[in-house]
């Protein structure tokens, strides 16, 4: 489990206390104030914990040992849990709640976010480029979300709109695989809005 930034400031509390006990500071004291430059000389928890993942994680993928192979292994698992398709070291990794949940488990994966977050830009070996991306299968991934959308995409069909186009039973609980889908579209920059249940009636030819 990593430690986020709010984390991070809610550890280092009491060392900040201390420090301004010992230089007798009021406590209220700004703490800002004691990280100047030229002051104490003291760097932020945070900003030292950034810095070391990383350039460990630099150090890492530029080796050539097992540990290289096990920190791949580690991005592409947290690549193909994330449904990142294209290589996840060009993509603009934002902080979405299935992003933010593998960061919180694969400590490369959150260095290489934050990295992102401070724009820190990574660049991978022509030859390797095609090894991050994920390609395959029959149908398109666009193509397959444009069969769920209504109204030049903006609108999303419902679970019991699916149904109902496909001759089946509207009743039961909404399968898996269909919310998963909802919640992808809707939860991106480009939201899709899901709409409401529409009468859709069949006609006998």
């Amino acid at each position: 489990m990593t430690l986020s930034e709010h984390d991070w400031n809610q550890l280092f509390t009491p060392i900040m206390k201390l420090v301004k006990n010992w230089m007798k500071l009021p406590k209220n004291t700004p703490s800002f104030l004691l990280f100047h430059e030229g002051c104490l000389g003291i760097d932020h928890s945070w900003k030292i914990h950034c810095i070391n993942i990383i350039t460990d994680l630099m150090i890492k993928l530029n080796s050539n040992s097992y540990v290289a192979i096990a920190t791949q292994i580690r991005l592409r698992d947290a690549q193909l849990k994330s449904l990142i398709i294209d290589p996840i070291f060009d993509c603009d990794l934002h902080a979405t709640s299935w992003i933010k949940l593998q960061a919180q488990k694969n400590v490369s994966f959150n260095a290489l976010v934050i990295a992102k977050f401070l724009d820190i830009s990574m660049a991978i070996n022509l030859i390797d480029r095609s090894t991050w991306s994920i390609s395959g299968g029959k149908e398109l991934i666009l193509k397959f979300f444009k069969q769920y959308q209504l109204t030049k995409g903006t609108y999303l069909m419902t679970w019991k709109q699916y149904r109902s186009l496909a001759l089946l039973l509207v009743q039961g609980r909404t399968a898996r695989w269909y919310r998963d889908v909802a919640h992808l579209c809707t939860s991106r920059t480009d939201n899709l809005t899901v709409s409401n249940d529409l009468e859709i009636t069949k006609v006998n030819h």
